[in-house]
């Protein structure tokens, strides 16, 4: 399976793999970028400066909408579904409801 083609953000999101792919930057030093189609893509920076996508779990695709670009956040494995992640928004301190989200990573852009 190829990656998705690389871009420099032309406002279309990158097709979506049929299978989940692993991710191995897990770990703090991520940036939000910005989310796409609803919510139902986001981008994020990770810590060797490669854009990263992430198709959001149909449920918090909603939480995203608060989130601004640059802010922090964290990219863990998922405690209980293999090849999910969850990405937590840091960046105001005290983290709640909002700033947790599943998803499954995508690729690069």
């Amino acid at each position: 399976m190829s990656p998705p083609p690389s871009g420099g953000g032309g406002g279309t999101a990158p097709p979506v793999a049929s299978t989940p792919r692993t991710y191995g930057g897990v770990g703090q030093d991520h940036k939000f970028l910005k989310r796409e189609t609803g919510g139902d893509i986001i981008i994020v920076w990770d810590q060797f400066f490669r854009r990263t996508v992430w198709r959001v779990d149909r449920f918090d695709r909603f939480k995203t909408a608060l989130w601004l670009p640059l802010e922090d956040v964290v990219v863990a494995k998922h405690e209980y579904l293999l090849r999910k992640y969850t990405i937590i928004n840091i960046a105001r301190g005290d983290v709640s409801f909002t700033d947790v989200v599943n998803a499954e990573f995508v690729g690069y852009d």
